[in-house]
């Protein structure tokens, strides 16, 4: 099973969290992943489809808050080693990268070097 969410929230300048951590802990996840986009992609969706004020700033650290975030539940709730970020695949699909951590998990530790 996937679930697809945000780790936190901007809202008038503040952070918030996206999550019920009891929730997670009883989901028991076996692996997070945070997908990353490049910046200026972000930039022109939220152009596009949304009315809000940002800068390119706003949205890398945004990202930085998620991929923290992620980490630090991934951490808390199965230890090291089940936290990983993947870029938008460009050369390679990012679904096979996504189904080769998931169901071949002997080339984990070679992914995860990337980070």
């Amino acid at each position: 099973m996937l679930v697809n969410t945000h780790a936190t929230f901007r809202w008038r300048h503040g952070l918030f969290a996206a999550f019920d951590f009891d929730q997670l802990k009883t989901f028991n996840a076996d692996l997070y992943i945070t997908m990353l986009d490049n910046a200026e992609n972000v930039h022109q969706r939220l152009l596009r489809d949304h009315d809000l004020d940002h800068t390119l700033k706003d949205i890398m650290v945004w990202r930085e808050e998620e991929l923290l975030a992620t980490e630090i539940i991934a951490n808390i709730t199965r230890g090291h080693g089940h936290f990983f970020m993947i870029a938008r695949g460009r050369n390679v699909p990012t679904t096979e990268t996504i189904y080769r951590l998931m169901f071949e998990r002997t080339n984990a530790r070679s992914i995860s070097r990337f980070r």
